[in-house]
């Protein structure tokens, strides 16, 4: 749309879009591709500062598969974290991991510090997550 300024809140256009009752795209996101595709979602209880589930789904290019690593208890929490881990080393060195906003980026680094694991692994895993919400934000 021309006019639409680059990257920052277009008030006329937001307006455009009520008007319209449309939603308007100023620019196409920029999203990375690989050859597995990762879509991760954590869930947790900020007040005990547990995570009591990280969701995974995942296609590889032979289907979409899904996992859920859960911790009943704060104590299978190491577990969980494990799994996911697990899980993740075996997309290779070729991934992406999307995920919808900075909650996820925040408990995977919680989640390191806490229960350690493979620093490789966990230096790919960070490399490779994309929040979703900032690639699209302001398009």
């Amino acid at each position: 749309m021309a006019g639409a300024k680059s990257g920052l809140h277009d008030h006329s256009l937001q307006a455009l879009a009520v008007r319209d009752q449309r939603v308007y795209v100023v620019r196409r996101p920029e999203l990375p591709d690989a050859r597995v595709v990762a879509y991760l979602d954590v869930e947790g209880l900020p007040d005990r500062d547990f995570y009591y589930l990280i969701g995974l789904a995942w296609d590889d290019g032979t289907g979409v598969r899904r996992a859920s690593f859960w911790a009943d208890r704060e104590a299978d929490e190491a577990a969980a974290w494990g799994a996911f881990l697990e899980a993740v080393r075996e997309f290779g060195d070729d991934f992406v991991l999307f995920h919808y906003g900075s909650y996820e980026t925040q408990c995977l680094g919680r989640l390191a510090d806490r229960h350690g694991g493979d620093p490789g692994l966990i230096a790919r895993v960070r490399a490779r997550c994309v929040n979703v919400l900032s690639a699209i934000h302001a398009r």
